[in-house]
């Protein structure tokens, strides 16, 4: 901490590069007001360790971005200390030999701490993998000349290559999916309960985070196709800490008479049957719903409201002419682009930071206009991998802590929500990783049963045949790739003699 001058510092820990002759990072933020922001763009330089670089950013701008904030936080009535915004860090570095390779990084920091007047050091790491210009192609560029050709210190800084916004859209208060169970088949009369929880429940003291992923793609494009080069998790785009349960809301769904109706939300009977729709959660909730013996497919599901950012950038590098003693700078655009997508929580006004959430039940949910629910649970069963568990007798059971392990991701990627917008340039982008930063056997972000009416069903019979679903590809994440698990069911109901 500096009670005087206030230092931002960025390092950036470059791996396999022998000779890096630039390195740059264009930064921007997240305001409240759902714009992107610039907040500068520097060339880092080389430190003592020829691998790490590092530069110092203007405090001004970045100081200014966590007071809005701040601000922010005062006018939801929440604990201005829990409000962790990101920095977007999008990089380039320039490999003598081999080309250029493009990165984006996101980080979290206090907004309380900044604008208490704390420094902040940015410390970050990078290991390339595949240029997204390759060194003839940035040879050409640069006018037939090669760039260890120029003197280091007649050529500009700032000038070399960089990222610049494009373009960016922002999506307000969408309802998003956390856990949903869509239940179909001959013998839907066999289900006794469906149980959703939901735990979105911060810890300082264990530096346990809810946290909202950014999922990003690098990808080039030309006038008729997109050539995806690779698939990252930046790191966050939002957190909350503290000690402070954001989100609890726990659902049982069974077959006990009599609908039941709530202020906000809930069930009547109509000529096929209990119809049920939204009902709206602040904070902490439990509610049953009853009547639920269906012979028609239905949803239930747990979700929270959110905005969504989506931003593409555009990789820029330069032509340079130092033929006459003085360089000349001429940015040229190429079709290499970043793509990244961003979530984060609506909070409820005056409710001490509470994230609105809602429960959702709804019969025939792919023709029933109040479920809010079923276009994005429905995009995942159509675009994502399933996991498929086969035939289970009696019940089926999972939390986002094991099925953490059963795809081999980490925790901020063990559950998701899918987002229910048109503008995604690529499938694998609709859903991003909703959950804590640390789980375990008694914490799950995420958790799920349907249980079976065993008067209605066999003794040693299989009934239910659930898949749940990942996304198609593995990101990577410091260091590893790992795909984005998502806690929505497809459970198929039907008595067989399968097992017997």
């Amino acid at each position: 901490m500096l009670n005087g001058v206030q230092d931002f510092d960025i390092r950036l820990s470059v791996s396999s590069i022998r000779h890096a002759a630039s390195v740059s990072v264009s930064i921007y933020g997240w305001a409240p007001n759902g714009s992107i922001v610039k907040l500068g763009r520097y060339e880092l330089r080389p430190s003592s360790n020829s691998n790490v670089f590092a530069a110092r950013l203007d405090s001004g701008n970045i100081t200014d971005y966590y007071r809005s904030w701040i601000r922010w936080a005062q006018r939801k009535g929440v604990d201005t200390n829990t409000v962790f915004p990101p920095l977007i860090i999008l990089g380039t570095v320039i490999e003598t030999g081999k080309g250029v390779y493009g990165f984006v990084k996101s980080v979290t920091v206090s907004a309380e701490k900044i604008v208490q007047g704390y420094s902040a050091d940015l410390s970050i790491s990078y290991k390339p993998s595949k240029p997204a210009i390759t060194w003839s192609e940035y040879n050409a560029i640069l006018g037939a000349k090669s760039l260890s050709e120029f003197p280091r210190e007649r050529i500009p800084r700032d000038s070399l290559s960089y990222w610049e916004l494009e373009g960016y859209k922002t999506y307000y208060d969408k309802p998003l999916p956390l856990v949903a169970v869509y239940l179909h088949g001959p013998d839907l009369y066999t289900i006794n309960d469906v149980d959703l929880s939901v735990g979105l429940m911060a810890d300082a003291s264990t530096d346990i985070k809810v946290t909202f992923s950014m999922s990003a793609l690098e990808f080039k494009k030309d006038q008729t196709s997109v050539t995806p080069l690779g698939y990252e998790i930046p790191g966050p785009s939002f957190e909350l800490g503290g000690t402070k349960t954001w989100l609890q809301v726990m659902l049982r769904a069974d077959s006990t008479s009599n609908p039941v109706l709530g202020p906000d939300g809930g069930c009547y009977l109509t000529s096929i049957g209990p119809q049920c729709y939204r009902v709206v959660l602040n904070g902490k909730a439990s509610i049953e719903w009853k009547s639920m013996k269906e012979t028609t497919p239905y949803l239930v599901s747990i979700g929270l409201n959110g905005d969504i950012a989506v931003a593409t950038y555009r990789l820029y590098t330069t032509l340079i002419d130092c033929s006459s003693g003085t360089c000349i700078v001429k940015p040229v655009a190429t079709n290499t682009y970043m793509n990244t997508t961003m979530v984060r929580p609506v909070l409820v006004d005056n409710d001490g930071g509470a994230i609105y959430g809602w429960a959702e039940l709804s019969p025939e949910p792919y023709s029933n206009s109040h479920s809010v629910a079923w276009p994005a649970v429905h995009s995942i069963f159509m675009y994502w991998d399933h996991v498929d568990y086969g035939w289970l007798d009696k019940a089926f059971m999972e939390s986002s802590y094991s099925y953490m392990k059963k795809i081999s991701t980490i925790s901020i990627l063990s559950a998701g929500v899918s987002l229910p917008i048109n503008s995604i340039i690529d499938s694998n982008l609709i859903g991003v990783g909703v959950s804590l930063t640390k789980q375990g056997e008694t914490m799950s972000a995420v958790s799920m049963i349907v249980g079976l009416d065993t008067n209605q069903v066999g003794d040693s019979s299989c009934e239910l045949w659930p898949w749940l679903y990942k996304s198609n590809v593995d990101y990577y994440l410091n260091g590893g790739y790992y795909p984005i698990g998502i806690m929505y069911a497809d459970v198929y109901v039907y008595d067989t003699t399968a097992c017997r």
